[in-house]
């Protein structure tokens, strides 16, 4: 498989939306980098300390992790930002590298006044949290990896396996999604409208592992991600030759996977390379896709806590 396709698929995947409640009343503004990109920036949160929030993608947009930490606003002050090259923070594709995430990361911490920082990243934002706590250690107190990618991957077809492939299809074709799926067989004989439930019947059923909540998938994809950012920064010499296991071990680092997300049903890879790295807390919650929280948001805000205060 090329990599432009592995990485249009992984893109697909690999975001998942749902829209925040419009209660909650939030600050919004702009981070200016030093190569000139305007980094948009939301916060919202009463608690004392801060945690940055890290989205998918790449590519994606910010506003689909609000509901994981919805009931937490009392215990932490939340800062979301669109990374360089989504959709609320736009440039040039030829300034989209990983290493641009990361000192846009930096930048950030540098602006709130924080020593250290919490953060929590979800789905290819676990990379940048990763490659953050690798560059630089002293400035990361807690990280939470939500959908992870793998700690450790010699080449992307470490994540694009058989097992991936068949995992996928597994929840694909699952009953109850097939059932959904019945009325939108014919793509030319369906409107636009229809052509838009099937794709969010079919992108629900990798995201949600109770596919009633599929509604909660709503705001996702389309205008809400950009595919070029992702072509970007795998253009831009993104590599997928890493070990962050030993920098992992040393950090307070939690890692949170669904039973069934499409990366590694039950957590069997993640088990199989943290077996000799104690430190790193891995938690399986059952009954869980990719958006952990739609599935379980009890436990999973729980969990999150936990991780983020220990």
């Amino acid at each position: 498989m090329k990599f432009r396709a592995a990485i249009k698929l992984i893109a697909f995947l690999l975001i998942s939306n749902s829209c925040f409640s419009q209660e909650i009343k939030y600050e919004e503004w702009y981070l200016n980098t030093k190569d000139t990109v305007q980094i948009y920036v939301k916060e919202f949160g009463q608690g004392k300390d801060t945690v940055i929030v890290v989205h998918g993608g790449f590519g994606a947009n910010q506003n689909y992790m609000w509901k994981a930490v919805e009931g937490l606003e009392d215990d932490f002050h939340f800062v979301f930002y669109d990374q360089r090259g989504s959709l609320l923070s736009p440039c040039k594709s030829s300034k989209i590298t990983l290493d641009n995430h990361i000192e846009d990361l930096k930048r950030l911490t540098d602006e709130l006044n924080l020593k250290k920082t919490k953060l929590f990243c979800h789905s290819m934002g676990t990379r940048i949290g990763m490659e953050f706590i690798n560059k630089y250690p002293e400035r990361t107190s807690n990280l939470v990896l939500v959908g992870s990618v793998f700690s450790k991957m010699d080449s992307l077809t470490d994540l694009f396996d058989k097992r991936f492939y068949n995992q996928v299809k597994y929840l694909h074709e699952r009953k109850e999604v097939q059932k959904l799926l019945a009325s939108y067989k014919n793509d030319s004989l369906l409107t636009d409208k229809e052509k838009t439930k099937k794709w969010r019947i079919r992108f629900a059923s990798l995201n949600v592992f109770d596919i009633s909540k599929r509604k909660e998938m709503q705001g996702s994809g389309y205008a809400f991600y950009k595919q070029s950012s992702a072509n970007a920064i795998m253009k831009n010499g993104l590599t997928w030759n890493y070990d962050y296991r030993k920098v992992l071990n040393n950090g307070n680092v939690t890692i949170i996977m669904g039973s069934h997300d499409y990366i590694d049903f039950s957590a069997e890879k993640h088990k199989e390379q943290l077996k000799d790295y104690p430190n790193i807390t891995l938690k399986v919650i059952e009954n869980s896709c990719h958006s952990v929280w739609v599935d379980n948001p009890d436990i999973f805000r729980a969990e999150l806590k936990k991780a983020l205060i220990k």
